[in-house]
């Protein structure tokens, strides 16, 4: 079998259910051939190969993904970035451009390795969305963000990079792509991941969007709604107990009620 980084693997991937059946022959097996993530849901499409036909699947989940997918796509972010040269390796670590490729590659690889790489604030407008496998390696998509509110998003896209090909460390020249181990090893796992969400591997509570704004708490988005509620109410003296999951209780009571011709202070 081929690589998984560079095929979307055929191993550990469940047929879609059907009504005649709910298990798949020992015989089949599953490829993914890419992966498009929308902040809210995952599509994924491949190929079946059975016994006596081969067919292309696409399945598309809108349930919150799990932030260990979402970890794995930033990291996909990063190479994205670099790949299609918008960022340069020293603007990523916050070195200047003169600094020796060596010094560089080698704190970019330490970044990685403990993850703040993948926070980096030159990353920030970068998203990548999109995973496809290809006869001859991979590609990556995704978008830019603008710096000014006038403009719009910037879709990039690599070349089909052959992962394969990439060399390793100590074979590596000025010119050469610089993480090819790393870029390997964030494939396999975001593949492993899409895999685990298909197999009901979701992500819990109120599901923040690509873009990460912040959500607000279930509970202070009903205590607002119930201000409201009580403030039309306030002539009727309801008091209003709010109850979220994880037993948080706030009470809302309506506003003290003025006498008439009583002058306001506020």
């Amino acid at each position: 079998m081929r690589e998984a980084y560079l095929t979307g693997g055929t191993d550990g991937f469940d047929a879609p259910e059907t009504p005649e059946t709910t298990e798949a022959p020992a015989s089949e097996i599953y490829s993914l051939a890419s992966l498009t993530y929308e902040g809210l849901g995952l599509k994924v499409t491949g190929t079946r190969f059975g016994n006596d036909a081969t067919d292309e699947f696409a399945i598309g989940r809108s349930r919150p993904v799990h932030p260990d997918l979402a970890a794995a796509f930033a990291k996909l972010t990063l190479h994205l970035a670099l790949l299609t040269e918008h960022l340069s390796e020293a603007q990523l670590v916050g070195y200047s451009d003169g600094m020796p490729v060596s010094v560089v590659r080698s704190e970019l690889r330490d970044q990685m390795a403990t993850g703040t790489a993948y926070v980096a604030a030159a990353l920030k407008p970068f998203y990548c969305t999109g995973l496809a496998w290809k006869p001859k390696g991979i590609v990556l998509s995704g978008v830019r963000q603008p710096r000014y509110r006038f403009a719009n998003a910037l879709d990039i896209k690599t070349a089909t990079v052959i992962v394969a090909d990439g060399l390793d460390e100590d074979d590596l020249e000025e010119n050469d792509y610089g993480y090819y181990p790393e870029l390997r090893a964030a494939l396999d796992e975001v593949r492993a991941e899409a895999i685990a969400y298909l197999g009901g591997k979701y992500g819990g509570g109120e599901q923040l969007d690509l873009f990460d704004q912040q959500a607000p708490s279930a509970l202070d988005t009903a205590v607002e709604g119930l201000h409201k509620v009580a403030e039309r109410m306030a002539e009727k003296g309801i008091t209003v107990s709010v109850g979220v999951p994880g037993g948080e209780m706030k009470e809302v009571k309506r506003p003290a009620k003025r006498v008439k011709g009583e002058t306001s202070h506020d």
